[in-house]
């Protein structure tokens, strides 16, 4: 279970049920969550999804025997949460037109297993390969925040490390959505994390390079807005 990188308002917290959970028919849907979660008994699962600052409950399912299953309609790959009825545990996942199987031990999501979604295959490779910078960055930050028990010369190595890792961290995003600028996974972490650390003339050299389907993405839409404000 990865941790949620935003803040999340649950007073605006809206639900839409605007898909069918354990689907009637077959022709409206392009997109299928067939999942399994062992040592579960009969509870809900939520699907949700992001709308600027608010989560956003799109459908529910009750665990029958083990399995559940979400189906709708998707253009663009995008992000999505399963999560139990408080969020308490939850799990990003990106869904796109396509069948994909979920399988996860409980409702912790332990032993998690994701097919069918070339773009959550990517988002899983990109997390395993930043979770590197990711854990360097959040060791210095969490010690320089107690700096106060540090001698003058141990904050200035701190402060040292703090600014290499910081760029060397920032240059692994950069170089991550340049080399796979057509990826939907580009265009979501450019939204969660780089729009906010380089400036503004940087940013939209950055996005330039994006496919034209991407440029279609709603996390597109929402980097121009920033940049527009």
């Amino acid at each position: 279970m990865q941790k949620l990188k935003f803040s999340i308002n649950f007073l605006t917290l809206l639900i839409i049920f605007t898909l069918n959970s354990c689907k009637e028919t077959e022709t409206q849907y392009n997109f299928e969550i067939e999942g399994e979660i062992r040592n579960s008994r009969n509870e809900l699962i939520y699907l949700s999804k992001v709308n600027e600052d608010s989560l956003i409950i799109i459908d529910s399912c009750e665990i029958h025997d083990n399995k559940f299953n979400f189906a709708g309609q998707i253009e663009i790959p995008e992000m999505f949460y399963l999560s139990d009825k408080y969020f308490k545990n939850y799990t990003p996942l990106f869904v796109e037109k396509s069948n994909i199987k979920f399988y996860a031990k409980n409702l912790e999501f332990s032993d998690l297993k994701i097919e069918g979604s070339i773009s959550h295959q990517q988002f899983t490779e990109f997390s395993e390969n930043f979770s590197i910078y990711q854990k360097k960055y959040s060791y210095i930050v969490n010690h320089l925040s107690d700096s106060i028990f540090f001698d003058d010369l141990s904050i200035q190595l701190n402060d040292s490390t703090y600014e290499t890792i910081k760029d060397e961290r920032l240059n692994f995003l950069k170089n991550y959505v340049t080399q796979n600028n057509s990826s939907i996974v580009s265009v979501y972490i450019t939204y969660k994390i780089i729009m906010h650390e380089v400036s503004k003339i940087e940013l939209i050299n950055i996005i330039s390079e994006f496919s034209e389907q991407n440029k279609k993405s709603k996390y597109y839409t929402y980097i121009e807005n920033f940049i527009n404000k």
